[in-house]
């Protein structure tokens, strides 16, 4: 959820379970690697009211260069690529287990 929450941001009922129980902070610093140039990737829930704000060599830049740099990339679209849910990794197990037994009848 890190890299969701500060890619994305999360609504207040999902953050919530996230906040430092020392003192109710929330957020960090992703570097990021694109075309060979690295970005600052920054969201703090008490800092610049919670957006993301990105950066290359120290400069901050502008929403439409964000885009560039993410190619456009949502929370839904990052989630179905990234993300692994339960349900996920039990169907993963049963094929798994699927697989092990054909290969110990045979």
């Amino acid at each position: 959820m890190f890299i969701i929450y500060i890619l994305f941001g999360l609504k207040s009922d999902e953050r919530e379970q996230y906040l430092s129980k020392v003192d109710g902070q929330l957020g960090g610093r992703l570097l990021i690697e694109v075309n060979y140039v690295t970005y600052t990737l920054e969201r703090f829930l008490h800092k610049n009211r919670g957006h993301l704000v990105v950066s290359k060599n120290g400069i901050k830049l502008s929403e439409h260069e964000v885009n560039k740099v993410l190619k456009g990339i949502n929370r839904p679209l990052f989630e179905s690529i990234f993300s692994f849910e339960d349900r996920d990794l039990q169907s993963i197990r049963q094929h798994k287990k699927k697989i092990l037994e054909r290969f110990s009848l045979t």
